[in-house]
């Protein structure tokens, strides 16, 4: 009898075992290495009754829902959008949250403090400072909100901060909006603020106490 030279061989079950339980590869990714088909591992998969693995999102969660108290605290008092739930538990999309909502009887007004749509009341901008959503404030931003050392300041003096001034922080840290770590100057002063610095970073490293890491790639204390 002439064999079949296209019949593939069949996929050993402790080579299966191997690749799958113990190396962790995945379907697809064993299929290369065997030279066959993704339908083709699952299949023997099913055969020899190896179990599979749960789905895992890129972050490494199970593509899974939170429960409906933990679901209904991240829609309701932390304000979070379905999509924004559906990202943080490694959801691809938000439907399935939307649909949980739903049927929780759950679902926000389209207006008002509480609103779908109403802005969080405190943001952080990416270069670490506060913001407070305040859109009717002289200095808001076209989103609504205002930097945290304006109003801290504005607070203390008691009255609207002119455009024309600056809110300095003292020690450096964005974050620290302690009214004694700001100092209220103008962009001239400000710059000259910056100006000293440069130059007081340039007397440390002419006497050796600041020097810059090319392997870090920034400045260290030596």
């Amino acid at each position: 009898m002439m064999n079949n030279d296209h019949t593939p061989n069949p996929l050993l079950e402790a080579t299966l075992r191997e690749l799958y339980l113990d190396k962790k590869l995945s379907g697809c990714q064993i299929a290369t290495r065997l030279n066959t088909t993704n339908d083709r591992v699952y299949c023997y998969l099913r055969k020899y009754n190896i179990p599979r693995r749960p789905k895992k999102s890129i972050g490494g969660y199970n593509r899974k829902l939170p429960t409906d108290e933990i679901l209904r605290h991240l829609y309701l008092d932390e304000h979070l959008s379905s999509n924004k739930i559906a990202k943080r538990y490694g959801l691809t999309s938000c439907s399935s949250c939307c649909k949980r909502l739903r049927m929780m009887g759950i679902v926000r007004p389209e207006t008002g403090v509480d609103s779908r749509h109403c802005k969080p009341n405190r943001v952080k901008h990416s270069k670490g400072y506060a913001l407070t959503y305040i859109p009717n404030h002289p200095r808001a931003d076209v989103n609504g909100y205002v930097w945290d050392h304006i109003l801290v300041v504005e607070k203390h003096i008691g009255n609207l901060l002119s455009e024309t001034l600056i809110v300095h922080h003292i020690d450096f840290d964005r974050t620290n909006n302690d009214i004694n770590n700001l100092h209220v100057c103008t962009g001239k002063e400000n710059s000259k603020l910056n100006f000293r610095i440069n130059h007081l970073a340039k007397e440390l490293m002419v006497r050796g106490i600041l020097k810059f890491s090319s392997e870090k790639g920034y400045y260290l204390m030596s």
